[in-house]
């Protein structure tokens, strides 16, 4: 199937050195030059965790994030410190503690937001608007393919808890959101 193009190892590359880029790269530009305060790319993971879905326990980040439970704890704790997330046990099940962003904490992730926005868009004023929505329209098939026969969506979930609905690729090939479906199943 290679032979058949033999461009596709070049572009494989290429889509992984993107990957890299916005994945580790941009983050740590973040972290080293822009943050105000010193935290790493987990922590940073859990802010934005938090950013997405609204308050949720340590279980459930550990889920989100696929990281031990008591790694999440110990980077909450650090988080906590630096005023950036706050605990509240739960006014309905006592045993259950609440994590959330502080406004401290939702200015850092709004930044970062910010600064990958400027970041994509200082590279896209290089296109054309022709080969911006080529290159739009190529990682869209790209994502919809990759995502069409795909059965374990559950380890590309954002788990926003829905607020992503019409942008949400899972929920448009499923036609469902795995996190509901997921609460559904646990009921």
């Amino acid at each position: 199937m290679l032979t058949k193009y033999p461009r596709i190892p070049l572009i494989a590359s290429n889509i992984q050195l993107f990957a890299e880029i916005i994945n580790n790269i941009y983050s740590q530009i973040f972290l080293n030059d822009i943050c105000p305060v010193n935290i790493s790319k987990n922590q940073l993971k859990i802010l934005t965790t938090l950013f997405i879905s609204d308050d949720k326990t340590a279980s459930a980040i550990s889920d989100i994030l696929r990281v031990s439970r008591p790694a999440i704890t110990q980077q909450v704790d650090k988080l906590l410190k630096l005023n950036l997330v706050s605990r509240e046990t739960d006014s309905v099940d006592r045993r259950s503690v609440n994590i959330s962003l502080t406004k401290r904490g939702q200015d850092i992730v709004n930044t970062y937001e910010e600064y990958i926005l400027a970041r994509h868009a200082n590279v896209l004023n290089y296109f054309t608007y022709e080969e911006r929505d080529c290159f739009n329209n190529g990682l869209e098939k790209f994502i919809d393919l990759c995502l069409e026969n795909e059965d374990n969506l559950e380890i590309l979930c954002l788990n926003c808890e829905g607020h992503l609905k019409k942008f949400c690729k899972i929920q448009h090939h499923k036609h469902i959101c795995h996190l509901n479906q997921k609460q559904t199943l646990a009921q």
